[in-house]
């Protein structure tokens, strides 16, 4: 399901595709080569994953909240 245009204000797509290309930085063979680079990174991709990941839970519950309402809808 789409985000809708109001999430745009938080530039979610944009997080996400920041995060995947953190993530193909980290699996690349060789991160770890520059160890302080390395934490700098994985530690910008853990809190942006704990980001998105809240948006994506928050989003889920307004997606669920609205079922609710659908099903108990009786027009």
């Amino acid at each position: 399901m789409p985000l809708p245009k109001s999430w745009s204000v938080f530039d979610f797509a944009a997080k996400e595709s920041q995060l995947a290309e953190l993530d193909k930085q980290i699996a690349a063979p060789d991160f770890w080569n520059d160890s302080g680079t390395a934490q700098r990174v994985s530690k910008s991709a853990a809190k942006l994953r704990d980001e998105v990941d809240g948006w994506r839970a928050f989003q889920r519950k307004i997606h669920d909240a609205l079922e609710l309402a659908r099903l108990d809808d009786v027009s």
